[in-house]
């Protein structure tokens, strides 16, 4: 009986120690980042903006250069980042990471209120500079976005 019981917590111990490693992603660079709520690598404190999408196509250094918060410009350190838009809603926002133009039905949807991390390797040029956004719905949608470094 004690035998049983040691063999099921060994197995479960290491079913969930790989689940738990197995929460990162890698982009399309080959750079894994680490899941949402690790920050054991983490090199720098996150840093904080909010942004307000148009219904106008704009970059993100635009998007930026009228936001509000700590660091409305990517810190240097940054490697990857969190974009919520705070509207409730599908599709609120829409982007894209190439300099692709974005439209109301061109680009990579964002569901209002639910984090989309992106790395900052992005075309391995500057960091977030090919990002694009407009809002869906042809108003000005209020958008966070957590740096990461």
């Amino acid at each position: 009986m004690i035998k049983r019981s040691l063999i099921a917590g060994a197995v479960s111990l290491a079913l969930f120690s790989s689940v738990a490693l197995a929460q990162t992603w890698t982009d399309t660079g080959g750079t894994v980042l680490p899941g949402v709520n690790d920050r054991s690598n983490a090199t720098q404190a996150p840093g904080y903006c909010q942004i307000a999408v148009t219904a106008t196509a704009s970059s993100l250094a635009t998007l930026l250069a009228s936001g509000s918060g700590g660091m409305c410009s990517v810190p240097t350190w940054a490697t990857a980042a969190f974009f919520r838009p705070a509207t409730a809603g599908i599709a609120v926002v829409r982007c894209t990471a190439d300099s692709t133009t974005p439209t109301a039905a061109l680009g990579f949807p964002l569901d209002g209120q639910i984090s989309f991390p992106m790395s900052g390797s992005v075309q391995g040029g500057t960091p977030f500079s090919t990002i694009k956004c407009i809002s869906t719905s042809g108003s000005s949608v209020t958008m966070d976005i957590l740096w990461m470094g």
